[in-house]
């Protein structure tokens, strides 16, 4: 069985998630523009989000009304929010 994604990473564009990611170098506005990275093909997939509510995760009352675990932990943790 193939294993699951790892890493979810939500960008405004697909250009500026492969450019975080490193899967692309350059810039699309100097001569020579935009080059693939040969040994990391990645996938973009289009997603729609509608958010309901956003919380601020540096302020502890909002870190306190999300659900524990350990994905949160880590999240708190990298922070230094721990």
């Amino acid at each position: 069985m193939a294993p699951a994604f790892e890493i979810l990473y939500l960008a405004e564009n697909p250009m500026v998630a492969l450019f975080e990611a490193r899967a692309l170098f350059g810039s699309p506005t100097t001569p020579g523009g935009v080059v693939p990275h040969p040994n990391r093909p990645l996938v973009t997939l289009p997603i729609l989000v509608s958010l309901g509510a956003i919380a601020d995760s540096r302020l502890a009352r909002c870190r306190s009304a999300l659900p524990h675990g350990k994905y949160v932990a880590v999240y708190q943790s990298a922070l230094g929010l721990t």
